[in-house]
């Protein structure tokens, strides 16, 4: 009767250790590695891009363990390096003026090589791209207006395809008072911060994509 209360005890002990060991496992098996694309000249503080985008995916995925994150600091070396042998750039010098094409430098084909080198089951493929600054005056202001589009995706590397896709396009205001006419800079992050506003919105959709 003792025997076979320890036996059973031991194996009840060797179910619950698989169990926490399975959950361990479990725990980041999604690897999600995250792609930044700043077209050249758009931002003069790229740090700023970085901090807003990363405050917007801690939100998104705080709590969800079984995403592995790799932040874009960790990938914008590789992937500034691979569209530079890649020779893909969305901007163009015209008489020493930046010009910018909306269109994103990276393709579907691009990004499955990208996924395969980081050995990612997703990327978030994001991109962010602004307009020339506008000025308007006041009687005792004067403000910068910037028009700033947010692409955000999800790829998938097992569909080899996109499971989400959205655009938004927000305009981000800076004014000063009395002096000066407002930073173009400040203006952008606005901007950006609307575009992942939404994005934050779609934070469920977005996750269920990735199941």
């Amino acid at each position: 009767m003792i025997q076979k209360f320890f036996s059973m005890f031991f194996v009840l002990i060797a179910g619950i250790m698989f169990l926490g060991s399975s959950h361990t496992e479990a725990a980041g098996d999604t690897k999600v590695a995250v792609i930044l694309e700043t077209p050249d000249g758009m931002f003069s503080e790229p740090e700023v891009v970085y901090k807003t985008l990363n405050e917007s995916l801690d939100k998104m995925f705080k709590g969800y363990s079984q995403f592995d994150i790799i932040p874009v600091e960790e990938t914008n070396a590789y992937v500034q390096v691979y569209l530079e042998e890649n020779e893909l750039s969305t901007t163009q010098f015209v008489n020493g003026v930046a010009v910018t094409s909306g269109e994103p430098a990276l393709k579907k084909a691009n990004l499955s090589e990208l996924d395969k080198h980081f050995e990612a089951d997703y990327l978030l493929y994001v991109r962010v791209y602004s307009g020339a600054a506008k000025v308007s005056a006041g009687l005792m202001s004067a403000s910068q207006k910037v028009n700033v589009t947010t692409d955000f995706r999800v790829w998938s590397a097992e569909k080899a395809d996109y499971v989400y896709m959205k655009r938004f396009q927000a305009t981000g205001k800076s004014t000063a008072i009395y002096a000066g006419i407002g930073s173009s800079e400040r203006a952008v992050e606005k901007g950006l911060k609307k575009g992942l506003s939404q994005v934050e919105a779609d934070a469920a959709k977005i996750r269920a994509s990735m199941m």
